[in-house]
């Protein structure tokens, strides 16, 4: 007769078996955990951060444009290219007249018949060397009245003439002080004439268009 072995161990169960080989280690089940712990942390981060920044550029002052300081470009002032004659100052009102302005220079001087009441009427050259000629008309009435009646007839004159001419009216200053107004009409890329008063002193320029303005302002008297 056969001797049976008995098994030294007896079997594991099935549902031990079965759950032994399903089950996850806790060390694999606690990552997961750990992250999604630590997305959620970067996550509430980001979200403060927004929140910061957003509130930090509400309450921010707006800020106010900054404007560059502004340049002023001083072009050289023009020279004659011409020289001035030689002249005979005869009375005080032609020996005050400018030798130069600006790049017109003194050409001549001759007397012409002058309005009713004048002391003194003379017509003046000025030339540039480069063809340009600006003549000059000087008056001398006996008031002020007298004068500023014979610059509007001038004035008026020229006007008549060019009658498509562009006025512009610019304030005569004498002493730092405004002492009345000066005409100046112009035609594109033709003449222009420049009409004002100096006390019982009128004067009257035509010349170049473009430059008519400037030989007025630049004029001493």
């Amino acid at each position: 007769m056969t001797e049976q072995t008995e098994p030294t161990g007896a079997p594991e169960p099935a549902e031990a078996r079965s759950s032994a080989q399903g089950a996850t280690p806790e060390h694999a089940q606690q990552r997961p955990r750990r992250r999604g712990l630590v997305l959620g942390i970067v996550g509430a981060v980001v979200l403060v951060a927004a929140g910061v920044t957003a509130a930090v550029l509400a309450t921010r002052e707006p800020t106010a444009p900054v404007t560059p300081p502004a340049v002023t470009i001083t072009n050289p002032v023009p020279t004659p290219a011409a020289t001035p004659v030689e002249r005979e100052e005869s009375t005080p009102l032609a020996a005050a007249l400018p030798d130069t302005v600006l790049q017109w220079a003194y050409a001549g001087i001759e007397e012409e018949k002058g309005q009713r009441g004048a002391l003194e009427t003379y017509r003046v050259t000025y030339v540039d060397g480069a063809g340009g000629k600006v003549a000059l008309h000087v008056t001398q009435l006996r008031d002020a009245e007298a004068a500023a009646s014979v610059a509007a007839g001038l004035a008026d004159a020229f006007a008549a003439l060019n009658p498509d001419a562009t006025t512009t009216t610019l304030p005569v200053t004498i002493g730092g002080e405004a002492k009345g107004e000066a005409t100046i009409r112009t035609l594109p890329s033709a003449s222009g004439a420049a009409t004002w008063v100096n006390g019982t002193v009128v004067l009257h320029a035509e010349g170049p268009a473009d430059e008519i303005e400037d030989f007025f302002r630049a004029f001493p008297l």
